[in-house]
This record gives structure tokens, C-alpha cells and sequence, in this order.
């Protein structure tokens, strides 16, 4: 075969592109291929450099150009399917990463690709299923360790996560987004203390990165250190100014601190940047409803129904305020119907429990509390703080204390907590709601 006689702009090119000077390395490897169209190294490397340079269009061009030529090379079957999946086209990149394992089954990154796009997808099950294909031929790759600990995470198989990314973490101890991540493990597992320890890691690598900031924040307000979460969560504003997630956050942390006003204002400010946000409806709600303006707070509830018809939390918040307002009669089958989707929470069998005994249905409201006592043990403070958490804006003790049935030690509990988190509203004049 004749060599090249493009090599040695080709290796300048590519020395270029490994510099990160994207740039350049385009227009060398442009010039070859105005010389020579057909030449295949020029016409993949380019397309690598252009989604180097995030653009995908050019890239997905080139990269047909160069499969035009060699249609059967995984490694640029693979890039064509990245740069579609970058641009949202998910059947065309599967379609590239499957002809690529077709052509070469043993490329680990056309099965690692393929299960990022399809957990993208939200299609998780066949995203493990292809995780643990590249696993298989790269059992040292620490990406693919954790990426696959992301899909874990998703379907809720937290220890399963941890152990992937424990795995990563000892391949790779300097990769910040592993630290990170085991941080969202550890706070889904309510160890916020663990959590912290592993924000901060990432943070040590990563000291400037506003989600490892706002994940530090997340586990200093699980931990009740309202101001040093607020701090964390200021700094990574600084930082990312426009980022919707962020000014929610600061949002929750004011809202811990009972600082209403401007707990509101960051909700908002949520909203106006990313209108289809769900989270700062609720929590707008939420507040309102503590400030018995069941207007607004009614008016968040259903624009987060909207947004989300599955979402329980804007369910809920919608038949809190219904409760709030004394309407119990159209909060009763809202209750009804999300604890028939999750019967074992024990939160909601205390709502339903109020909401019967409101109505007089009392012979109903206590099998319902006896039932959520009987849920909890009576050492399981966890439970009980949970509940106290989630009930600490209603006047529930005068509906417990009117069931007459035997007061266990469960229950005392359940009493104690909720009585430390009666709701202390906030006195101020009602801010305008525009959102």
C-alpha cells in the first residue's frame, strides 16, 4: 500500500488536536481534504476535532464522509453515533452503535456509548445489559464503572451504586465526579455526614465546580447547618449564575432559616430561568400555603400539576392546601389515590388519617393511625422525624389527641416530634407573585 503523502501534515494536525487547539487542527486537516477528498484519516479526525469544537452538524458530515469510504470501522461508527446522540438524535445513534458492534463486538466503546445513550433514554435495563458488555471487555475502565453506578442510582439500587463507584474511586482516585456522585448515594441513603466527606473530596479536585458546590450544600442542610449550606450554595450561584437548579437550592436554604421573603425570591427566580421546573412550584406553594395565601398557593400546586401530572409531591402539594383551606371532602380521593400507588408510606396513612377524622369519619381515622403507628417502631427515630418533617406546617395534634385508642410508645413519639415542628409563620406583608 502507497503511503500517505498527506502523513506529515496529518501528525501535525493530529498533534494539534491532542494540544486542544481544535481550531487549527480543522484547517490542517481541511487543506488535505481539499487536496484529497477521499482521504479517510482527514475526513474522521476532522469530524473528532469538530465535536471537539461541540459542532455536531459538521461533525456528523464528516464523519458520513469518511464512512463513505471505510463503512465498516467501529471506532468511526462509534464517533458518528456520539456526535447524533449530541444532537438529540437517539434512533440514528443506535443505529451507529449497533452496526459498530456489529462490525467489531469486542470495541468496548461502541458498548459503553450505547449504554449512555440508552440511560439517557431512561431505557435503564438495557443500559445495564450493555454496561456490563463493555465491563466484560474493559474490566479496568473506570467510566464505565462509573456510569454504570449512575444507572444503579436510578433504579434505586443504591449499595449496588456504591460499590460501582468504590470501584472507580480505586481505579481512578483524582476522577471528582465519581467523589460526587457517591456524595448523591450517601445522601439518598440519609448519611449526610458520609455525604459531605465525599462533596468535599470532589470539591478537593474540583474546587470551582458549581454542582459539586450545590451537592456540599444539599448535605450541610441535611445536616441543619442552614448558613454553611447557604454559603456553598452562594458560591456555586457565582459561579453559574443562570442555572435554575442553583437558585433553588438557595431557596431551600433560606426556607430552612424561615427566611420567607427571600426563599420566594430565589424560587422565582428559578421559575423565570427554567419555566418548566417543577420543584420551585411546589415549594412556592408550600410557602404560601403556610402563609394561609391558598390563592397563590393553589395556583403553584396546579402549575406544577401541569408541568407534571405524575409527580407526587406537586399531588400533595395541591391536596395540602385543599386541607389547609378546610376542604377536605376534595382532598380525601387525592390522598386515596397516591396511597394506593405507594400503600407502605407512612406519611401519607397520616394525612389520610387527618383528612377522615375532619370529616367525622373517626372509626376510619383511627384504623388509619393505628396503622401508621403500627408502621413505625418505636425506637425508629428516623421515621418519626420524617413525618414530623413532612407534617410541620399543619395543626395535626388535636386530630391525633381526638382518637381514643391506646397510646403505645410509638405514638408518644410520633406526638413529641410533631409538637418541636409546629409551624412558626413568618410576619411580613404578602410579596407580590408574578411567577
Amino acid at each position: 500500500m502507497a503511503a500517505d503523502p498527506h502523513a506529515a501534515m496529518l501528525q501535525a494536525a493530529l498533534a494539534l488536536q491532542q494540544q486542544g487547539n481544535f481550531k487549527e487542527a480543522r484547517r490542517k486537516y481541511e487543506s488535505i481534504i481539499a487536496r484529497d477528498p477521499r482521504n479517510f484519516n482527514a475526513l474522521q479526525l476532522c469530524g473528532v476535532a469538530a465535536m471537539q469544537q461541540e459542532a455536531y452538524r459538521d461533525a456528523v458530515k464528516l464523519i458520513r464522509r469518511a464512512l463513505a469510504i471505510r463503512g465498516n470501522d467501529a471506532p468511526t461508527l462509534t464517533n458518528l453515533g456520539i456526535a447524533h446522540h449530541k444532537l438529540g438524535q437517539v434512533a440514528e445513534a443506535l443505529e451507529c452503535f449497533d452496526k459498530a458492534i456489529a462490525a467489531k463486538p469486542d470495541f468496548a466503546s461502541a458498548h459503553h456509548n450505547r449504554a449512555n445513550l440508552l440511560r439517557e433514554a431512561k431505557r435503564r435495563d438495557e443500559a445495564m445489559v450493555s454496561y456490563d458488555q463493555a465491563l466484560a471487555l474493559q474490566p479496568e475502565n473506570y467510566l464505565i464503572h462509573a456510569n454504570r453506578a449512575s444507572v444503579l442510582y436510578d433504579l434505586d439500587r443504591l449499595e449496588e451504586a456504591l460499590a460501582a463507584l468504590d470501584r472507580a474511586i480505586a481505579l481512578r482516585p483524582d476522577y471528582a465526579t465519581a467523589h460526587f456522585r457517591q456524595g448523591q448515594v450517601l445522601l439518598d441513603q440519609k448519611k449526610p455526614e458520609s455525604a459531605l466527606d465525599s462533596f468535599d473530596r470532589a470539591l478537593h479536585l474540583q474546587p470551582d465546580d458549581p454542582e459539586f458546590l450545590d451537592g456540599r450544600g444539599k448535605a450541610l442542610l441535611d445536616l441543619e447547618r442552614f448558613e454553611e449550606a447557604l454559603l456553598s450554595q452562594k458560591r456555586a450561584l457565582e459561579l453559574a449564575p443562570k442555572r435554575a437548579e442553583l437558585h433553588n437550592s438557595c431557596g431551600l436554604s433560606f426556607y430552612r432559616l424561615k427566611r420567607m421573603e427571600a426563599a420566594l425570591a430565589f424560587f422565582k427566580e428559578a421559575i423565570a430561568l427554567k419555566p418548566d421546573f417543577v420543584d420551585p412550584h411546589i415549594h412556592c406553594s408550600t410557602i404560601y400555603r403556610e402563609l394561609t395565601w391558598h390563592g397563590d398557593a393553589m395556583r403553584h400546586a396546579e402549575r406544577a400539576i401541569a408541568l407534571a401530572p405524575d409527580n407526587t409531591d406537586a399531588q400533595l402539594s395541591k391536596a395540602y392546601t385543599l386541607n389547609s383551606e378546610g376542604k377536605y371532602q376534595e382532598a380525601l380521593p387525592i390522598f386515596e389515590t397516591l396511597r394506593a400507588k405507594v400503600p407502605e408510606d407512612v406519611g401519607l396513612q397520616v394525612y389520610l388519617a387527618q383528612t377522615l377524622g375532619y370529616l367525622g369519619r373517626n372509626a376510619e381515622s383511627g384504623a388509619m393511625w393505628k396503622g401508621a403507628i403500627a408502621s413505625i417502631a418505636a425506637s425508629d427515630a428516623d421515621a418519626v422525624a420524617t413525618i414530623s418533617e413532612g407534617l410541620h406546617h399543619t395543626n395535626l395534634l388535636p386530630a391525633i389527641y381526638s382518637h381514643e385508642f391506646e397510646l403505645t410508645a410509638a405514638r408518644q413519639d410520633l406526638l413529641q416530634g410533631l409538637e418541636k415542628s409546629q409551624a412558626l409563620l413568618v410576619d411580613f406583608g404578602k410579596p407580590s407573585d408574578t411567577a
